[in-house]
């Protein structure tokens, strides 16, 4: 966030805010003083850990859980504490967020305050139990008291630098010219180690509004891009969502689009982020009435509430179309509005779409002023003592979009939809994994798996370079509890792998072709591919023995050259790419390929 003033450059519109402010850091050395493990709160909370299902974010019983967030800044900032740690006692501040019916916090924090050893006691001057402490030594006592309060933390590195955020300075991208990618690595390391302890520590929002950055020592701008060359950010997000989950698995990595030039999220709708464990994965965007969908014409707040409708769904809204392979939970990580606004209408609209399309949301901010930069604090949702939440006209509407509408857990009947049980996953460059067990069933490969119990459905592949390569994997677990059992891996050796013609009564399911098939009472529940020299090889499958005897009533589904899906449910799931799939009540037994290229699926009752 977020200043309302906005300035045109030559090649770009950025918003204007405080000049960058640095301090004074030590050594890299981290302390190892780990933060007290607190035993959970009395009364009902989720049970953890949380992973997404879909388009929503769910519990471990995969009951939904929407993360109703506020922003609690200033451990970024130049104070390098998160703000009224002044001003008021960190438990009444915590009261207040309770109070306001915010399930979740979303924590800004700095690179360089998590090196800094000491705190001014002036910025914790209400609380004198957290004087001689560094950074993030109080960052830890918020974190505590917020989740020993039964409130939800999401980590979020939001700047490099202690500084006010975002124009156009040195801190857009997730590295700088004195902060290294490789620092900004180690530290989400450090991070995720950090609280593996507490499970209400539940996200890893790995940087706020990526952006064009002044470079040092030249006038060029560095510019971000999605997907492609130097500066990738889903590459960087991918390394970093990575490094985290293997530190703590436990932990959502939540990934912003590129803020400006504003592209937000249109790049996931062909190239989505890939991660390790794929259903840990949220997206995250921002909206603000005063910023603009591009640096000519009306900002956001001068739209009516079609055009605004329109540009979200463009912007970010569409990645939580259902079963698709982009789909996942967006969560508006930033949108707030000032108390003294004359137009309401941009609230008014923000609040519709988010409300209609039961958005997971974080408002921006809690803090009371003066910020510190020494301006009025306008959109904050507290008084300016910090003891009691005010009541003005943004309040009411906000609470509306407190309790999830639509979902499992939610909705009455939901399991009963297919459409709401699928899940796809993309392996063409990059491990896609639901399951909780993580041994590596094919090294070197790109492997997907489906969660416990599920089962593959279908397969796409599409075409590069004039050759075929799969691509996704649909998962289902609708009207089959199958369970998982012994595991086998079946590798395409160019030649004939498994119980090959045990389910077909000897007969050839895919004639001139090469069959993995599974031995009688397993199904597929993964696959994996090799790519060397730009060149894809489909490398095997994984087997998975059911709980009870399958029917054996089995037929061929050839997709090579077009699709052929026995069922429409889940709907197109891949666009423009070719998709094989089973029948609602049918399981993959086996899928056979020729050349190292998919072919066809066999599909049986």
């Amino acid at each position: 966030m977020r200043h309302p003033k906005m300035m045109c450059l030559a090649f770009f519109c950025v918003l204007a805010c405080s000049s960058h402010q640095s301090s004074h850091v030590t050594s890299r050395g981290y302390s190892n003083t780990q933060p007290a493990v607190k035993a959970p709160v009395s009364g009902y909370d989720p049970e953890m850990p949380l992973h997404t299902r879909g388009r929503f974010i769910v519990d471990a019983n995969d009951r939904r859980v929407k993360l109703a967030s506020v922003n609690w800044y200033g451990a970024s900032d130049t104070h390098m504490v998160p703000g009224g740690l002044d001003r008021a006692p960190l438990t009444q501040i915590v009261a207040q967020i309770k109070a306001l019916g915010f399930n979740s916090v979303r924590l800004p924090f700095s690179n360089f305050m998590l090196h800094v050893k000491h705190v001014e006691d002036e910025a914790v001057a209400a609380n004198p139990q957290l004087f001689g402490l560094t950074p993030i030594g109080v960052y830890d006592r918020v974190v505590e008291a917020l989740t020993d309060a039964g409130i939800l933390v999401i980590l979020n590195n939001h700047t490099t630098h202690p500084m006010w955020c975002c124009s156009y300075d040195h801190d857009g991208l997730w590295y700088t010219s004195d902060y290294s990618e490789e620092r900004w690595l180690d530290d989400w390391g450090f991070m995720a180690r950090r609280y593996l302890g507490n499970t209400r520590v539940v996200g890893a929002d790995l940087r706020n509004e990526i952006r064009v950055a002044k470079w040092s020592g030249t006038f060029v701008p560095s510019a971000p891009n999605w997907g492609r060359g130097p500066n990738d950010w889903r590459a960087a997000a991918e390394r970093a969502g990575a490094l985290v989950l293997s530190e703590n698995p436990q932990l959502l990595i939540i990934v912003e689009g590129i803020n400006f030039p504003r592209d937000h999220l249109r790049g996931v709708y062909l190239d989505p982020v890939r991660l390790p464990l794929a259903n840990r994965l949220v997206y995250a965007a921002h909206n603000y009435s005063f910023t603009a969908p591009s640096p000519i014409g009306p900002t956001y707040g001068q739209l009516d509430q079609a055009k605004f409708n329109e540009l979200m769904h463009k912007e970010w809204g569409f990645v939580v179309t259902p079963n698709q392979a982009f789909t996942a939970p967006v969560w508006v990580s930033e949108f707030g509005e000032s108390s003294h606004t004359v137009d309401r209408s941009w609230y008014a609209h923000i609040i519709e779409y988010l409300h209609e399309g039961d958005f997971d949301f974080a408002y921006w901010a809690l803090n009371a002023g003066p910020k510190a930069s020494g301006e009025e604090e306008t959109f904050s949702l507290l008084s300016d003592d910090w003891s009691s939440p005010l009541s003005d006209w943004r309040i009411a509407p906000l609470k509306t979009l407190m309790r999830p509408r639509i979902g499992p857990g939610v909705e009455p009947q939901w399991e009963d939809q297919p459409q709401n049980h699928f899940a796809v996953q993309t392996f063409s460059d990059g491990d896609s994994i639901q399951s909780s067990d993580r041994q590596d069933w094919m090294p070197n490969a790109f492997k997907s798996r489906c969660r416990e119990g599920e089962r593959v459905v279908g397969l796409s592949i599409g075409k590069r370079a004039a050759q075929s390569f799969a691509h996704g994997v649909l998962c289902s677990d609708y009207g089959l509890d199958l369970g998982i059992g012994k595991l086998l891996t079946l590798s395409n050796n160019d030649h004939n792998q498994g119980d090959v013609g045990t389910h077909t009564q000897g007969r050839d399911w895919a004639e001139g072709a090469i069959k993995m098939e599974c031995a009688l009472n397993s199904y597929v529940a993964g696959a994996a591919q090799t790519r060397r020299a730009l060149k894809y090889w489909f490398a095997g499958v994984l087997c998975a023995e059911a709980n009870k005897p399958l029917g054996t009533q089995c037929h061929s589904v050839d997709f090579f050259e077009r699709d052929n899906r026995s069922v429409e449910i889940p709907g197109d799931w891949d666009p423009h790419m070719l998709k094989g799939q089973c029948a609602l009540d049918e399981y993959t037994a086996g899928v056979s390929a020729t050349k190292g290229h998919v072919r066809s699926l066999l599909c049986c009752k």
